[in-house]
């Protein structure tokens, strides 16, 4: 069976009921007769910490091996169903402690953790808790709540708008574990390699987006930077991310709330920007609600790492032309003229051309639509 990253191969809820070694010690005598003042005396040990043991306090190699010369019990045995029977009453313990934290679990959808394979249809309330913390690397709602939650506090946003910060949570979850499974054997980041690979981004915008998506990914991860596609978690408005994993990689994720290529390729320019001119070690997730998504290229946000990265991302896709320029464009004849000139896709100068001048009729048939759900995985 392969293992994904962070995935725990054991069930979480055990099948059976293991006997504890005293039961066994405590069958054992009773089958041969014996009495466990006999077997204490044997054992060189008191009565009192025999019976303890077999009323189920923790059994030593010590203590096992003494009982297998005393008893002819087998030491490995002992041991072996000691610790069986430990581990099943430690996730017993665990579930009745999950019960708890049912509420917590109230704050995600059930059909979209299903959907994502986070928890199975037929799992109970405390295995759904105990599947969902295990998802997010965390022991508790506690430790969810300063990492996943507390990450977002740092979140630099293009939207003041109100999200669902645990759909959030759990979007931004699926695109690092999907990310981190490609971390490891990436190669280490490298900022100069990054901005060779960014100067090629304009050519490849006048490809098939699906296919310029996967070649962009390969080129990318050439400079340690890992692209990856997850599709949106309703209730989010997420468009884009970009932050550092733990392997010291950047990654950048997308989803598809996208209608149009132009819009992919300048929010992937964006979220580069952020990698190569900005803080390392902060998260930069773009939120743009529905009404405010035709605004993407200038933000609604006064953060001046938001302006900055418009700036970078439409300088690249612009491909050396001035917004003067671009404005000045009467027909579509010459605006796929100018595109070929510079080596730029006309869907990606015609929403420019939108967003500058705020006519998105002019030139909207070459808007180019972009549909990367072949390429995401929805699954945890």
């Amino acid at each position: 069976m392969k293992r994904e990253h962070g995935e725990v191969l054991e069930d979480f809820a055990p099948e059976w009921d293991p006997p504890s070694p005293g039961e066994l010690i405590q069958t054992e005598l009773d089958a041969t007769g014996r009495t466990q003042a006999d077997l204490a005396d044997r054992m060189s040990i008191s009565k009192k910490h025999l019976n303890q043991v077999i009323k189920g306090a923790s059994l030593t190699p010590e203590f096992a091996l003494a009982v297998e010369r005393a008893l002819g019990l087998s030491s490995r045995l002992l041991l072996k169903l000691e610790a069986e029977w430990r581990a099943f009453r430690l996730a017993e313990d665990a579930r009745a402690d999950l019960a708890q934290h049912v509420g917590w679990l109230r704050n995600f959808r059930s059909e979209e953790l299903i959907r994502r394979r986070i928890v199975a249809p037929g799992d109970d309330a405390p295995t759904r808790v105990e599947k969902l913390l295990r998802f997010f690397g965390v022991s508790d709602p506690a430790a969810y709540e300063r990492i996943s939650l507390k990450l977002q506090a740092s979140f630099k946003r293009s939207s003041a708008y109100t999200i669902d910060e645990h759909a959030t949570a759990l979007w931004i979850q699926l695109a690092v574990r999907q990310a981190n499974s490609i971390a490891m054997s990436a190669p280490e980041h490298d900022a100069m390699r990054l901005r060779r690979v960014a100067k090629q981004l304009p050519s490849l915008t006048s490809r098939d987006p699906a296919q310029a998506f996967v070649e962009l990914q390969a080129d990318l991860l050439t400079a340690g930077v890992i692209l990856v596609y997850v599709e949106e978690v309703p209730d989010t408005r997420v468009s884009g991310v970009s932050l550092w994993l733990q392997a010291d990689r950047p990654m950048i994720a997308v989803t598809g709330r996208y209608k149009f290529a132009d819009s992919l390729w300048f929010a992937i320019a964006h979220e580069i920007a952020h990698v190569l001119h900005h803080l390392k070690r902060t998260t930069f997730l773009e939120i743009t609600a529905d009404e405010m998504e035709e605004r993407l290229h200038h933000g609604d946000s006064s953060d001046p790492h938001e302006i900055q990265a418009n700036s970078y991302a439409s300088e690249l896709l612009m491909a050396g032309l001035s917004e003067d320029e671009l404005s000045a464009v009467a027909t579509t004849a010459e605006l796929v003229e100018i595109a070929d000139s510079v080596g730029v896709g006309p869907g990606v100068l015609a929403g420019q051309y939108a967003h500058l001048t705020g006519d998105y009729a002019k030139f909207g048939k070459l808007r180019v639509k972009a549909n990367l759900s072949a390429l995401g995985v929805t699954a945890a």
